[in-house]
């Protein structure tokens, strides 16, 4: 793991010393990763996009954002809060939220998949018995924190902190405070 951390310095002197001269550094780098090095937490906006490895957490992000938005709403009263909260869980989640070609209803779509507590790429269990612990809509949110903070937060922390030790070496961190990820990723 030092070794890695060491990597991440050094690319992290590489980047400010690239920022500083102007010169460009042929890395497909994220927006996140400009996002994260700025100190910015990690949050479920910065997942991949839906198509892209991984991207389904995004999906299952986006639709838990509406139904808390359609709770949040102080002009419905909780009958039609739950009922549009049911239309939108019931809804065509698959064509709309995953950019597939079929209709499927979120529900459905977990079921099928056999959605479990673990990570979707690694396979590694997010919490204890995860794998043995199905994803519901009930359960998505804490799904989607859990796949976030180990894909952006504790589960890079180390590496994000030796990028940014490596950056402060040559160029100060702070400065970064004024721009965004995308941004950065553009210098």
């Amino acid at each position: 793991k030092a070794e890695v951390c060491e990597r991440y310095r050094f690319m992290g002197r590489l980047l400010a010393k690239a920022c500083r001269d102007g010169f460009i550094v042929p890395l497909p780098l994220s927006d996140t990763l400009f996002s994260l090095l700025r100190g910015e937490k990690p949050s479920p906006g910065m997942l991949p996009p839906p198509g892209s490895t991984g991207g389904m957490v995004r999906g299952y992000a986006q639709v838990l954002r509406r139904v808390q938005a359609i709770a949040q709403n102080g002009t419905l009263g909780p009958g039609e809060k739950a009922s549009m909260q049911r239309d939108l869980l019931e809804g065509e989640f698959a064509r709309r939220y995953m950019s597939a070609d079929y209709d499927m209803a979120l529900p459905a779509y977990l079921e099928a998949a056999d959605v479990c507590f673990v990570d979707p790429i690694s396979g590694k269990a997010l919490k204890p018995g995860g794998e043995a612990e199905r994803v519901t809509t009930a359960s998505l949110g804490e799904y989607v924190d859990l796949v976030v903070e180990a894909w952006l937060g504790e589960g890079v922390r180390e590496q994000i902190v030796a990028l940014g030790e490596g950056f402060q070496e040559v160029f100060p961190l702070e400065e970064l405070a004024k721009f965004s990820g995308a941004e950065l990723k553009g210098m």
